[in-house]
């Protein structure tokens, strides 16, 4: 479990003076909260009387009057869903912003677990920092689920403390899978794992959802699924580098003959030799760096160049952050059946990573992958604003699922794109950086969908604008492909300072023709390879 979703449905209808009108279906994820542009309508009839001064007889004539009164509260149609937090503490009209509230600490909860599992798992292990918090993760949903009934208060508390643990899961995941995969491989299981995870998730929930139709019975089942999560890490082996880390060479060869084994080979004692030879080799790289470049964010902006790619690539994280979860909150305003809609637009994810693996390593490079995704990304924001204006349904749904194809694919470019580009020196620090300015544009992007409340083409807008911006700015990013990551940030400067993009993309092209004739990838890895060395 990749990350921690809930699914809430609303499904109502609007109250006017003579007539129920139906309302749109709409979805909140943990991303997605229900937005509700309900106005209610008072006509009002006075009669006026005036005397003349002039004349006798007396003129009255009628006023009518037609103004906006607040709304109080939905009939909810429950033919496809029965209960729901929203329906049972009234979380609509003046109190739609509890939803997005609520969607608020959520995400914060998304940038606090990561931050706890980080240090946790680098002190207990991998497998082990998995179990502990998939059990955090079952305790705070179940009570949320038994609780949360009580006041939409408790279910915001509960709900975010459990997706602080289920945060810590996701990333911990990602870590076993880094250091577990040879380095041929690893470049694409991590596109795999950010851009279809969470998706495929979402999508089964929806489905349990739509079957269960009550969201304490969804968020039970949410609860248990932790434990299983638990379970299934502690099927896996620790990470050898983790083992090897902490001193425990002999447990780190039991987990690499096991893996092994898995795989159909054989280690023999030259290899453990040389894997064990390499790690140390690597902590005392490590150890060497850490003394001698103790690098904190000034260290970004100290010479011209980087503090230019840094500043494009925070920017540029921050509007992905936003225009990701736009899209998220985008399914409420879909038209047509709720559940198809979050299941298409959750299944993007898939084509996006296909398409990334396939184009990442081609003459387009990262960069110009980086571009297309932004720019369409952009064009589809633009589509949904127009799609309203002219009262297209079918254009807004279209756009929207393009639009999440596209921010998510630029997010999976973007995390390649950032570790390949900062050098050693400051690596951590810059990719740390860029994330944190991601996930303040996640954290904005609830603020944004309120404002659809009140000025509905204001996010559509925003979002095409900034994202073209972006997306311009990108070329004026060096291209990564093919080179070597450097350790120094002169060494960077060195490389990237004076070679465009174009030249890099040409050398690596060339690079990679030439090597496919001799059997080799560009990235000097052989086909057919077998478990080798460099494999561990």
């Amino acid at each position: 479990m990749a990350r921690f979703y809930q699914l809430e449905f609303i499904f109502s209808t609007r109250r006017n003076s003579d007539a129920r009108r139906s309302l749109m279906m709409l979805l909140s994820n943990v991303s997605i909260s229900p937005s509700s542009n309900c106005k209610v309508y008072s006509h009002e009839r006075s009669e006026s009387c005036s005397n003349s001064s002039l004349e006798i007889d007396s003129q009255c004539f009628e006023i009518n009057k037609t103004q906006e009164e607040a709304c109080q509260e939905f009939v909810f149609d429950l033919d496809l869903i029965y209960y729901t937090i929203s329906i049972e503490n009234n979380l609509v009209c003046n109190r739609n912003w509890v939803n997005k509230f609520i969607t608020t600490l959520t995400m914060i909860g998304l940038v606090i677990g990561p931050t706890f599992s980080g240090s946790v798992s680098d002190k207990i292990g991998r497998t082990l920092c998995i179990i502990i918090f998939s059990f955090i993760t079952f305790g705070f949903a179940l009570t949320c689920g038994c609780l949360g009934t009580y006041h939409w208060g408790v279910f915001a508390v509960f709900r975010t403390l459990s997706v602080i643990g289920s945060a810590g899961v996701g990333v911990t995941y990602f870590v076993l899978v880094m250091e577990t995969i040879g380095p041929k491989y690893r470049p694409i299981c991590g596109l795999l794992y950010i851009s279809t995870t969470i998706g495929l998730g979402t999508i089964m929930l929806t489905f349990v959802v739509a079957f269960l139709k009550n969201w304490e019975y969804a968020q039970f089942f949410m609860a248990f699924t932790a434990i299983f999560v638990g379970f299934a890490a502690r099927i896996c082996s620790e990470t050898p580098r983790w083992l090897y880390s902490v001193k425990k060479s002999e447990e780190a060869r039991e987990a690499l003959q096991r893996m092994a084994k898995w795989q159909g080979y054989r280690i023999d004692s030259a290899q453990f030799e040389a894997f064990e030879k390499n790690m140390k080799d690597d902590d005392k790289r490590s150890a060497e760096e850490s003394e001698q470049n103790k690098k904190n964010i000034k260290d970004l902006i100290a010479s011209p160049f980087i503090r230019k790619v840094t500043i494009i690539l925070m920017l540029n994280q921050f509007v992905r952050g936003i225009i990701n979860y736009g899209f998220l909150f985008n399914i409420g305003s879909l038209k047509g059946n709720i559940f198809t809609n979050n299941i298409f637009n959750n299944l993007m994810g898939i084509p996006a990573f296909v398409i990334c693996a396939c184009l990442i390593n081609t003459r387009l490079g990262r960069i110009g992958n980086f571009i297309w995704t932004l720019y369409l990304a952009g064009l589809s924001s633009f589509l949904i604003f127009f799609g309203h204006l002219f009262e297209l349904p079918l254009l807004v749904n279209i756009s929207s699922y393009v639009g999440m194809f596209a921010s998510t694919a630029a997010t999976s470019v973007g995390y390649v794109y950032t570790a390949e580009v900062y050098p050693t020196d400051v690596r951590n620090v810059g990719v740390g950086c860029c994330s944190s300015f991601a996930m303040f544009g996640a954290l904005l992007s609830p603020s944004l969908a309120i404002l659809e409340d009140y000025v509905w083409w204001f996010p559509s807008l925003f979002n095409g604008v900034i994202a073209v911006i972006a997306g311009s700015l990108s070329f004026m990013l060096p291209e990564t492909i093919g080179n070597p990551m450097t350790a120094t940030t002169e060494e960077f400067t060195a490389l990237y300072g004076k070679r465009s993009s174009k030249e890099i993309v040409e050398k690596y092209t060339k690079k990679e023709e030439s090597d496919s004739k001799n059997g080799r990838h560009a990235n000097g890895s052989l086909e057919n390879p077998s478990f080798k060395d460099s494999e561990l």
